[in-house]
């Protein structure tokens, strides 16, 4: 029988290869409506409710979890559904802080203000992309943008910190309300002083801090033990300080393990129609979840994260790479399910493409398998 290609047309002998293949064309082939990777990240409803509702009574909040438990995530979808409540008008800044750390794990007190200010500057103007420009804000904050976004070494971090506030000041007047999102705040353990991120954060409507469980049970544990032996004067003045700065927010942990969240990811993501995927294919979406790792112990980069080299990383991101390769591998061969063989191979090339620190041991299919089929019984429970 002779190959067609995908709008019917017999193919010639010498061309019987398989198209190119583009996001519209699988689209088509697998009747979806849009593109699955498109939706945003699994989040817990109860609690995205949770930090809303702390956030509009103006307090801070501490998200506590591991690593790949959904912190980021969650802060995304609060960010999203604050920016949809237009008439409110709320400013939502994400501040990744590892990214405010020099080689040596220090934090960069005038840099690091520096880039603060810019990531607000940026998100307000987009703010004013969207929704029409403020110019009576903007003539009063003139002198504060500026101020905030010049180069100069004589803008010192205290006068940086002035003009931040300064301009959180006039813009509440205006009935704006800033929240910061810090991202990464392990970081803040690397501060040398909290003064001007206290002033900062006491101007802004409210403040979300992405914080590792793990780091806080760690706190805990050496507060317990006899820290005069076990850490030197500095490092105990440092994790004061940083102790004094947390207990400004409330805590909110995000309960379960990464593996568990990853698993209803995945099931969320590959199962938006039942006849497409196979439980195979749907564990080979779970072991690409699974397929990168921590940075080795002596690298810059672990270094900087503070990771541990036996420590996971979970990646649900390549779960949208592997989707979108197996649907594209699975549309160029014309089948009318995504099989364990198409799986694998959209499995290995993300792996291959997206894993630069190289690839570890993952747990076998059969017992990925076994993991997800679990999990989607959890899941088919807690719905029934």
């Amino acid at each position: 029988m002779p190959q067609v290609t995908f709008d019917g047309k017999p193919v010639a002998p010498e061309e019987d290869k398989a198209p190119e293949i583009d996001v519209l064309t699988y689209l088509k082939y697998w009747n979806l409506k849009e593109d699955p990777t498109k939706g945003r990240d699994f989040v817990h409803t109860d609690l995205v409710n949770l930090i809303l509702e702390r956030v509009d009574a103006g307090r801070s909040v501490r998200l506590l979890g591991d690593a790949g438990i959904g912190k980021s995530a969650t802060t995304r979808e609060v960010k999203a559904l604050l920016e949809d409540r237009v008439r409110e008008k709320y400013v939502v800044t994400t501040v990744p802080l590892n990214s405010l750390v020099d080689p040596n794990n220090r934090f960069i007190t005038k840099g690091g203000l520096t880039a603060i200010g810019l990531y607000v500057l940026d998100e307000f103007e987009l703010y004013f992309e969207k929704h029409g420009r403020d110019e009576v804000l903007l003539s009063k904050v003139a002198e504060h943008t500026k101020a905030l976004r010049s180069t100069s070494e004589s803008i010192d971090a205290p006068v940086r910190t002035y003009h931040l506030t300064r301009l959180f000041e006039k813009a509440k007047d205006a009935e704006y309300k800033f929240v910061i999102v810090l991202d990464d705040a392990d970081a803040l353990q690397n501060f040398d002083s909290f003064d001007n991120l206290n002033k900062i954060i006491d101007s802004i409507h409210s403040a979300i801090l992405c914080y590792k469980q793990a780091e806080e049970r760690a706190s805990k544990q050496r507060a317990t033990m006899r820290e005069d032996n076990e850490i030197g004067d500095e490092q105990k003045a440092r994790k004061q300080r940083l102790d004094a700065f947390l207990r400004r927010s409330s805590s909110i942990p995000i309960l379960g393990q990464p593996a568990k969240v990853v698993q209803q990811i995945v099931h969320g993501k590959l199962s938006k129609r039942a006849d497409i995927f196979s439980d195979d294919a749907l564990a080979y979406g779970l072991m690409a979840a699974y397929s990168s790792r921590a940075p080795p112990a002596n690298s810059l980069g672990a270094y900087i994260a503070g990771l541990r080299p036996e420590q996971p990383l979970y990646n649900p991101g390549k779960i949208a790479t592997y989707l979108v390769l197996a649907l594209e591998e699975g549309c160029r061969r014309q089948v009318k399910q995504i099989g364990p063989d198409i799986a694998e191979l959209a499995y290995r090339r993300t792996v291959a493409n997206l894993d630069v620190h190289g690839i570890i041991d993952v747990p076998s299919l059969d017992e990925h398998l076994q993991e997800f089929r679990l999990a989607k019984a959890e899941l088919a429970k807690e719905k029934s």
